[in-house]
C-alpha cells in the first residue's frame, strides 16, 4: 500500500471528482477541466489544518480581467466561447 487516499489530474474537457474504494482505503482522484472548453472552469483546493480537504469549482471570469484591457472580444469571450465548444 502507498498511502495515496488523493489524486490531482487533468486537463479532461470536463470536471470529474471520483473515488473507489482498495485495500480498506479510499482514494479520490480530481480531474480538472481545460480552460479551453466552455464554460472555462477550474478547481480550488484547500488543504485544512484537519488535513481535510476542501474543493470547489469556480468559472473564469473575464468580467474582472484587466479592467484597462477595452474589447469587444472580452465582452463577448462567454457567449464566444460557448457557441465555439
Amino acid at each position: 500500500s502507498c498511502n495515496i487516499n488523493l489524486s490531482l489530474s487533468g486537463h479532461i474537457h470536463f470536471q470529474s471528482i471520483k473515488s473507489t474504494s482498495l485495500d480498506n482505503s479510499i482514494l479520490t482522484d480530481i480531474a480538472s477541466s481545460s480552460l479551453a472548453i466552455y464554460p472555462q472552469q477550474y478547481g480550488i483546493a484547500t488543504f485544512n489544518k484537519d488535513k481535510s480537504l476542501s474543493y470547489e469549482i469556480a468559472t473564469l471570469n473575464m468580467d474582472n480581467f484587466d479592467p484597462s484591457f477595452k474589447s469587444n472580444s472580452k465582452k463577448s469571450f462567454k457567449s464566444f466561447c460557448h457557441s465555439f465548444f
